[in-house]
């Protein structure tokens, strides 16, 4: 299988070298393109499968001046590398993390789908929305399904 992901690229983000909780580095809230929906900058660090599982490990970082609680989680597999491709699966979910401005936090994802062993090209989206930002709480994400 081969697995290629597509990730929200933010105007100077760089995911941090150190562990979670270490201060991420700050990219101007202005330049997010969902910003009004809390949208998160989100860096793999480490993916792999065993066949019936996809595992991600990366970061989750906070780029606004206000604290955030809470993470909305987006993970949709595609049928081919191209973000117009056909949703083929999607796993959503949330976190109870707390984030000061610039922290960042571990994630760390195990999705069991049927697409994970799968050959040929194939890809994935990943994104990371804040619930609350400030104490207000955000609308959901344009592509969160309830």
């Amino acid at each position: 299988m081969t697995v290629t992901f597509f990730a929200c690229a933010l105007p100077g983000a760089q995911p941090g070298m150190g562990d979670a909780g270490a201060r991420a580095p700050m990219i101007d809230p202005a330049q997010i393109p969902l910003a009004t929906f809390g949208q998160l900058p989100v860096f793999i660090t480490w993916q792999g499968t065993d066949g019936r599982n996809i595992h991600l490990r990366g970061l989750v970082a906070n780029p606004y001046p206000e604290t955030i609680e809470g993470i909305r989680v987006i993970v949709r597999i595609l049928g081919a590398v191209d973000l117009d491709a056909r949703e083929l699966d999607r796993t959503q979910t949330t976190t109870e993390d707390r984030l000061a401005s610039g922290e960042q936090t571990s994630l760390r994802l195990d999705i069991q789908t049927m697409y994970a062993g799968q050959s040929g090209g194939s890809g994935f989206t990943l994104e990371g929305f804040a619930i609350t930002r400030g104490g207000r709480t955000l609308p959901l994400p344009p592509d969160w399904r309830e």
